[in-house]
């Protein structure tokens, strides 16, 4: 009979914190952490068509995939008179990291000896990663006069290990007005 198991563990953590520094400034920060773990052994005996074609086959596989993000602004808002502003300056970044671990073996003495240690050949194995990550500055100025004329500005600069050698950031700008 095949023996096949599957181990995993996961792990998804956030915390947070808001902090007056003053009357009408906040400071706001999150944090979030998202871990993966998985464990997959299998065993094909000579007792099965496959496992007897190879005198026995095992396989082990990992697989590993982390993700770290914040988010962290600090808001600043007044009303001077019939003026209104809001003012937020902010920093965000998330990082991707992935790892896999394959390997398969064969020719096995017999059945009691599953591992892959125990294996005369080694048919394959593989490993592959991956590491990504993205970070952002940003910042916005909301403007409000008697509820009768409203603006807002905002500009982004965008970091990505996804984007191109000589262009690993962007800016991004924004208006808007409305009366």
């Amino acid at each position: 009979e095949v023996e096949n198991q599957a181990r995993s563990f996961r792990n998804l953590s956030s915390i947070g914190l808001e902090y007056d520094i003053l009357e009408n400034l906040q400071f706001k920060t999150q944090w979030g952490y998202d871990f993966y773990h998985l464990h997959e052994t299998r065993y094909e005996p000579t007792t099965v068509d496959r496992g007897a074609e190879s005198d026995g086959i095992a396989v082990d596989a990992r697989s590993e995939i982390s993700k770290l993000t914040n988010n962290s602004t600090l808001n600043y808002n007044a009303d001077i008179g019939e003026h209104s502003f809001d003012v937020l300056l902010g920093y965000s970044f998330e990082s991707y990291r992935d790892r896999y671990n394959d390997i398969r073996g064969v020719n096995f003495p017999n059945d009691n000896l599953r591992y892959l240690v125990s294996a005369g050949t080694i048919e394959d194995a593989s490993s592959n990663g991956r590491d990504e990550g993205t970070q952002s500055l940003f910042g916005r100025i909301v403007y409000n006069y008697k509820n009768r004329i409203l603006s807002d500005f905002s500009i982004r600069r965008d970091g990505s290990s996804k984007f191109g050698d000589n262009n690993k950031y962007a800016i991004f700008p924004a208006v808007s007005l409305a009366w």
